[in-house]
Formats: structure tokens, sequence, C-alpha cells
């Protein structure tokens, strides 16, 4: 037998031991410190399987005793321990255990004993026992050396980010500066030694950025996708300090796309690099360049990039958390469809003292037909938390909860085509147009109510275009259309992919994970769906409500970054080992 493995393992630990500056520190509370590691190796390996290869060696049918380690650091307080001195009687143990094993004939690897805990053993048994416990502690020593560089290296992935920020990537206008994005992104990627990164290019779509880091074709594959666009910035004058000049204050990082996504992609970059170039799964980067344009071509980019983007699961880096410091997993997410209406009632406006009281007036009956539509109710619902992060007047009562954003259907009013106050003067408009955003949830017994029994299941688009069109009415001409739709989106959020993912989360924020949904329709959910069907995606992000997002002063908490980037260092150790 080739005991090689087991012999080099003292070798492997000190090689990691190198790349981590606080041996004492502990990254989560269940896990060893890395001097804790160390002794325990030491203390198992002399005490236990040095003892057991012995006995079975030299005894018919021994009682081996097991070793609980967890009370032996307790007992001997492992943190007050030399790490290097531990490190060598470990290796010395581990070379007693292997120089016995070497001696051994193949009959003798059929001898029998009885473990405590654990029952009949073998030598061959206690063997791949051996074999077992190492690849335990490897792991764990890995992510703690991930988790040291990243803590020793924080400030250049700081900088890094606030590089990205001051490109002004606006999808919906600067197709030159999207690219000047995707190039810098690039850049990044290449910097922390990421392979294969290139531009990905199809016609008329800004341009989406790839990278790999593969370490073999066994190991499971993961696909992160983030963007790199950004929203337009708004209303310049309600930036308290200019969009794309990033600046901290109160621990948050203020800039356009700090949180919506830069952060989010940048999170990712730092964890895998964090890995030093060893992560324990293949890692794939897809930063698109379109997001905040509703991902038009993403479709294409998928069905042309298919095999190269493959994987075994999908993180999409780009959803909300359910508070600052609390970690979500999004599951659901309503459907989305706008519909445009218009009134006409004259050729050309009319001057009010002419008109006004015997020719229609087309936004006053646009402004009925939207009444009847979208109903007011009567519901008052008291929830400090969510008044606070919708930015709620004083006085302003709410009409449902946080949780029917995500459950429940709605009609909104998003726009209106009328002459705006400061521009008016006495005439009648010949026609006034609104826009309807309709957020759709998937029917449930029929269809979703709100509690108290009040139907609220919105129409699809085309119920709605019907609804308008049938407003009788002898004083107007009615049209109605569906501009856009995105379908609502649930899974089912079980299986070791999503424990894996709730474990790494509560690792990183050391706070229980809140499994949430998202009023907002996230179009690239669906189109990664259909692509990958049946490939667990996994929903999470830097953002909390706070942030700002597609408004004026979005900023990124910088605790909560931090947080995601050890979320995202814990989150390639437990999907991959979910996946072997």
């Amino acid at each position: 037998m080739n005991f090689d493995d087991l012999r080099s393992m003292p070798a492997r630990v000190e090689a990691m031991l190198d790349g981590v500056a606080d041996v004492r520190a502990r990254p989560y509370g269940d896990y060893f410190a890395t001097v804790e590691h160390l002794c325990h190796l030491r203390d198992i390996e002399a005490e236990g399987y040095a003892v057991r290869i012995r006995r079975l060696l030299s005894e018919d049918d021994p009682q081996l005793a097991d070793l609980d380690g967890g009370q032996l650091s307790r007992d001997r307080n492992y943190l007050e321990d030399d790490p290097r001195e531990a490190l060598r009687a470990f290796a010395a143990a581990r070379a007693e255990s292997v120089a016995m094993l070497e001696r051994a004939d193949a009959a003798a690897f059929e001898r029998a004993g009885t473990l405590e805990n654990v029952g009949r053993v073998t030598l061959a048994r206690i063997v791949q026992l051996m074999r077992e416990h190492d690849a335990g502690h490897v792991r764990e020593l890995v992510v703690i050396a991930a988790l040291d560089h990243y803590a020793r290296h924080r400030a250049r992935y700081r900088e890094e980010l606030e590089a990205l920020c001051r490109i002004p990537g606006i999808s919906a206008s600067d197709p030159g500066a999207v690219r000047v994005s995707a190039e810098a992104t690039a850049r990044v990627l290449v910097g922390h030694g990421i392979a294969g990164v290139r531009l990905l290019e199809v016609v008329g779509a800004h341009p989406s950025v790839y990278g790999e880091v593969l370490v073999g074709p066994s190991a499971p594959t993961i696909l992160i996708y983030g963007h790199h666009d950004v929203q337009p910035v708004g209303r310049i004058d309600r930036w308290n300090t200019p969009p794309f000049e990033p600046l901290e204050r109160d621990g948050r990082l203020f800039a356009r796309g700090a949180s919506d996504d830069k952060g989010g992609v940048m999170a990712h970059v730092a964890a895998a690099a964090s890995y030093r170039g060893a992560p324990p799964c293949n890692l794939k980067f897809f930063i698109e360049g379109e997001e905040e344009i509703g991902s038009p071509n993403l479709g294409s980019f998928l069905e042309r990039y298919r095999n190269l983007l493959r994987a075994d699961a999908v993180v999409l880096a780009d959803t909300p958390n359910f508070d600052t410091g609390i970690p979500a997993l999004t599951y659901r997410l309503r459907g989305m469809c706008q519909v445009d209406v218009e009134v006409r009632c004259l050729e050309r406006p009319l001057h009010s003292g002419r008109g006004g009281g015997a020719v229609p007036d087309a936004l006053a009956i646009l402004c009925q037909m939207i009444a009847a539509i979208v109903p007011p109710s009567s519901t008052i619902v008291s929830d400090e938390r969510f008044r606070r992060d919708a930015g709620l007047l004083d006085g302003v009562a709410l009409l449902g909860t946080r949780e029917q954003t995500w459950t429940v259907g709605a009609i909104t009013v998003i726009g209106i085509d009328a002459p705006p106050v400061d521009q008016s003067f006495n005439q009648i408009a010949a026609s006034a147009r609104a826009r309807l955003s309709i957020r759709t949830v998937p029917e449930e017994g029929g269809h979703p109510v709100r509690p108290g029994g009040r139907d609220v299941r919105p129409p699809n688009g085309e119920e709605l275009v019907q609804r308008l069109l049938a407003f009788r009415t002898p004083h107007a001409r009615i049209s109605a259309r569906v501009v856009k739709s995105a379908p609502w989106w649930i899974t089912d959020a079980s299986g070791p992919v999503f424990d894996a993912a709730r474990r790494a989360l509560a690792h990183g924020y050391e706070h229980e994970v809140m499994m949430s949904g998202s009023g907002g329709t996230i179009g690239f959910v669906g189109a990664f769906a259909a692509a990958f069907e049946g490939t667990p995606l996994l929903l999470m992000g830097v953002e909390d409500p706070p942030c700002n997002a597609h408004s004026e002063n979005e900023s990124l908490h910088l605790g909560d970054w931090e947080k995601c980037i050890r979320s995202s260092i814990f989150l390639y150790d437990e999907v991959s080992h979910a996946l072997r």
C-alpha cells in the first residue's frame, strides 16, 4: 500500500501555516484556530492513531479508546501552545505511524479490534479514518488561510473597488464608458491571477467580462454572475458628494455602483483571490454590462457562451440582504409587466376658458381610469423598520407588510405624460398618457389574497389592456398596449447546495440567514433559470436597505461588504463540499 499522502500531511500543513499571520484567530465559532488544528493533529496522532496501529499489530482483538478532540482543546488550552513545536511533534508522530504501516504485511491490514464510539475496525479502516481526518483538517486550514490572506490584503481590494466606482459606465447612455468599465474590470481579474480573462461580445450589446480559476476536471464548478454597468446618476443636486468620486462616511462608501453591483463583483474577486489560485472548486466569472438596462442581450450571451459558462451551481451576486448585518438568500421574485394607456380627446390643446365645462378633459379621464383600476386601500400596517427603509413621510400609513412586496401582486402608476405644473397655463390638454407597472406573483389555490380576504390578484398585461379599453366613456378615444414584461420566479430553496449557502452566510455574517423574496423583477434570474435548467441558483448580494441603489447617494456598508467577502470564502468551500 502507498502511504505517501499520509507521510506528506505535515509538510502540507506547514505550507498552509506559512500563509497565516494570526494562528490564534478563530474564523468562526465552531472552527478551530490554526494552532488548535496543529495541537489536535499532534495529540490525535500520538495518542490515537499511533496507539491504535501499534495495538492492532501486536494484540488480538484489542479494545481501542476514542479521543474527544474538542475536550482535549479545552482541557489542554491549545490556544497557548507553540504552533511550530506542535507541528514538529505531529510530524514525528505521523512518521512513526507511517513506519509501522509500511512494516505491516497484507494480512495485518485485516486484523480487527473495537474502536470506542465507532465499532469494529480493521487496520485498513484505521488508515481510511486517518485519511478522512486529514482531509477535514486540510479543508478548514485552507479556509483559514484564505480568510487570513483577505484580512492582510483588504486595503488593496478596497482601492480596486474605488477605482472601478470612478468609471461612469452608464449602460443607458454611454457605451464608451461601459467598454472602459469592462476593460478595467478585466484588468482587476488579471491582476489577481484569474485566468482566461477576456471580453465576451454579442453584436449590438455592451461587453461582458469572463474569467476562470480552474483547479481540475473532477472539482465542481461555480459560476459567479455580477454586472459592471451602473444606473444614471439621477438628479445631481441631490447627491451630497460627486457620484463618481468614492467617499467613505460613517462606515459607508458613497458612489454610484458601490453596492449595485461593483461591490458585489469585487466581493467575489476578493474571495477567489484570497485562495491564492487554489480554491476548493472551479470558479467562473461572468460580469455583464447591460443589467441596468434590463439585460436585453443576456439570452444571446448565454446561448452563445453556454458551454463556456456551464456550472454545477450559479451565484447571482446582485440581490439585497434583509437588513444591515443580516444576510439573505432570495428565493422568489415578483413578475413585472408595463402597460401604456393613452386618452385622446382633442386634435390640439384648447383654451380652458373657451372649452372648460363643455369639452372633455383627457387628464381627468385618465385619472378616473387609473382610480378605477388601482383602488385605494383602507389597510393600515405598523412596521417602523419598513417605514424607515421605504422613506415614508410622517403621518403616511403603510398599506401592507414588507413580506407582501414579495408575495402579493400590485399595480403602480410609474409615469404620466401631462403638462408640468411649472409650465402649465390655461388650456385643456389634447391627450394624456400613463405607464402602469404590474407586479405579478404565482397563483396559489386560485390566486393570492391579502389577510382579510380581499382579492389582490393583479391582471396580466393583456387583461389590463382589455380592462382599460373597456372603460366606458363617450368623451375620449382610449388606446393601451403592453410595453414589456418578465415572469415571476420562485425556486425550492432546499437541498445540499442551499444548505451549504446558508451555512456559509451564517459563518461570514455571524447571523442567521433570512430566506427572502424580492418585490422587484430581476430579469437576469429568469434568463439563467431557462439557460441552465435544474442548476441551483443562489441569489445573494451586498445591498442593505439604506444603500439607495438606483437613487441618489448610493452607498455600500463597508462592514457588510467585508462580511460578504468572508461569506464567499466560506461559500466556495461549503458548496464545493456539498457537490462532491
